[in-house]
């Protein structure tokens, strides 16, 4: 795996949770959201009173409705995938390792003793 979760799932859905938590409201009774400096206003014209939780609660509806959309294109792809046999590397490619056999110079830079320079 390449810990795409750690980055894309768990900081984003930080990020979106964040957002909420550190809006320039007026505590949690007064929401900005996107209206930036200025607060989401009521019918009356007039800073909306308890809008945070509502705030909150959409962000959260957000995460999980990523989480499922994303659980549903990867079940889509890799349930096939796996009922094919296709998802795992064969017992000689893993034995050798896959940057052995995959990866090759096996670093970026393959200096020899041949390659340096003497002055």
């Amino acid at each position: 795996p390449i810990d795409a979760f750690a980055v894309h799932g768990a900081c984003g859905a930080w990020g979106t949770i964040a957002a909420v938590l550190f809006d320039m409201g007026a505590g949690f009774d007064q929401y900005n959201a996107w209206s930036g400096f200025s607060c989401n206003l009521d019918d009356d014209g007039n800073c909306a009173k308890g809008a945070w939780m509502g705030g909150l609660t959409i962000n959260l509806a957000g995460i999980g409705a990523i989480a499922a959309w994303v659980a549903f294109w990867s079940a889509l792809v890799f349930v096939p995938l796996k009922a094919a046999k296709m998802l795992r590397a064969s017992d000689d490619l893993q034995e050798e390792g896959f940057d052995a056999r995959k990866h090759s110079p096996p670093k970026a830079y393959v200096v020899t003793s041949d390659d340096a320079l003497t002055y």
